[in-house]
């Protein structure tokens, strides 16, 4: 899915975001320090990174997750891709889907079957 969104998607990230991404590679997914060390440099070298503005509002179960929220509204993204519960559960926010990695993937395949791109 990273590969895919590297290559045909932009990703929008911010500081937040990106250390967020360090700390699950290493505690949940167990990934050692030095290859981590080489993930993020990447992961930053071929993303957008910028500095979203406050929502204004509480809108996620978990406080955190606005700030994914607000960084998607302030790259006007067309989807907010997460396997994080509380983010999922609010299926939309404005006018920008928040979908599983496994739902973003099958509007792919779709688009895909449908204009054979």
């Amino acid at each position: 899915m990273l590969e895919l969104c590297l290559y045909d998607h932009t990703i929008f990230l911010d500081d937040n975001l990106i250390n967020e991404v360090s700390n699950k590679l290493r505690t949940k997914i167990k990934i050692p320090d030095q290859l981590v060390n080489e993930i993020i440099p990447f992961l930053k070298s071929h993303a957008q990174i910028i500095s979203p503005l406050p929502l204004g509002e509480i809108v996620s179960r978990d406080r955190d997750d606005d700030k994914i929220i607000s960084l998607a509204i302030s790259a006007q993204s067309d989807f907010i891709i997460s396997g994080d519960n509380d983010l999922l559960v609010l299926k939309r926010y404005q006018s920008i889907p928040i979908l599983s990695p496994r739902d973003f993937w099958n509007i792919l395949q779709q688009h895909r079957e449908k204009f054979g791109k």
